[in-house]
């Protein structure tokens, strides 16, 4: 019966591997940021729907009193005025500081919920390591906003994934593997989504062959049931940034992580047509 839940639950919320003519999800990292527009905020979020982006990655900690808010630092010195750790305020005195960029507040993760509220757009949960974060409150708190095919756990643990799938069999979780050789036991564990660095996707992986196709390693985990990711930080430049995304396209990705989601999305529905991706002479992402 559990395996019966969670294979329809992955069914369910989550579309199956990228199609060869369909662009892959793209999520905003810590948002749509800009330079008036602090990350991990909520005008940050609000952007990223109203622009109709698929997801919203966002880093979650805990405060003092337990409250699970929005921070990617663990001390709250680089985007705020206040110094100290995030863990030795409570929300009464993270509510008190100011963001150094934009306005309002440090956003609690119930906020983020309601900003999405409606929307296509999706939260992908980073947990922190040392973030603080009780799995039982997390879940309570996306049960409670009716929000378990609004957000995506993102473990970078197989103790987390284990743990979040025992809680709440139907969410879906992605695996942040440190490592390549990691793979299998986030798979194991319930991780139905595997994010993988772009530069491993230029080297020889599990079940490819040296000289293989770059998708290679794509094509297996999907062919197993499994969406794949990866993060990119484009290079410099608007044509250097359309060139790596549109590689990255061809690769049949399922999701691309960005801090440039808008011009990812835009050069990924053109990289979609086209021959097959040949490995680049040197890295490009």
């Amino acid at each position: 019966m559990r395996l019966r839940l969670l294979l329809v639950a992955l069914l369910h919320f989550w579309p199956g591997p990228t199609p060869a003519s369909a662009a892959p999800l793209i999520a905003a990292h810590r948002g749509l940021v800009g330079a008036r527009v602090s990350e991990n905020g909520l005008e940050a979020i609000q952007a990223a729907a109203a622009a109709g982006l698929d997801a919203v990655e966002i880093d979650l900690r805990t405060t003092a009193d337990g409250v699970i808010i929005l921070s990617h630092d663990a001390t709250v010195d680089r985007v705020t005025t206040g110094h100290g750790r995030v863990s030795h305020f409570t929300l009464a005195e993270i509510r008190a500081l100011s963001l150094k960029t934009g306005s309002g507040h440090i956003a609690t993760f119930e906020e983020a919920l309601e900003a999405t509220k409606g929307t296509r757009t999706r939260l992908l949960l980073d947990l922190k390591r040392g973030g603080g974060i009780d799995p039982d409150r997390l879940v309570a708190v996306v049960q409670a906003h009716d929000a378990l095919d609004r957000i995506i756990i993102g473990a970078r643990s197989v103790a987390d994934v284990r743990t979040y799938r025992r809680l709440e069999p139907s969410l879906p979780i992605l695996g942040f593997i440190p490592s390549q050789s990691d793979t299998e036991a986030f798979i194991a564990a319930g991780a139905g989504t595997i994010r993988l660095w772009a530069r491993w996707l230029v080297q020889p992986s599990a079940g490819c062959a040296n000289g293989a196709s770059p998708n290679c390693v794509v094509q297996w985990l999907q062919a197993r049931g499994l969406r794949v990711w990866t993060i990119a930080d484009a290079p410099a430049g608007d044509e250097a940034t359309r060139a790596c995304f549109a590689w990255l396209a061809k690769l049949r990705l399922d999701g691309i992580l960005t801090n440039q989601p808008l011009l990812a999305r835009e050069a990924s529905l053109a990289g979609t047509q086209g021959s097959s991706p040949k490995a680049p002479s040197q890295q490009i992402c």
